[in-house]
């Protein structure tokens, strides 16, 4: 996985996802390789890169490694 730094210089990953389509005004939705689902906070989310239900997302590596996606 590419490894990116943010203007705020805190380290950040890019991860291949499937958006399951729910979403809130803070949070989204995402199944993981494993098809577990996650819901990833929009301020943490650097980029998304959708199409249709696939794409990569850029998060901050801390909620990444909270949440278990590295």
């Amino acid at each position: 996985m590419p490894s990116h730094r943010d203007r705020e210089d805190q380290p950040t990953v890019e991860l291949s996802v499937t958006f399951t389509g729910r979403e809130t005004e803070l949070a989204y939705e995402i199944s993981d390789g494993d098809g577990v689902l996650h819901w990833i906070p929009i301020s943490q989310t650097v980029e998304t890169h959708r199409k249709g239900s696939s794409g990569t997302i850029v998060i901050y590596e801390w909620i990444a490694k909270k949440k278990g996606l590295i």
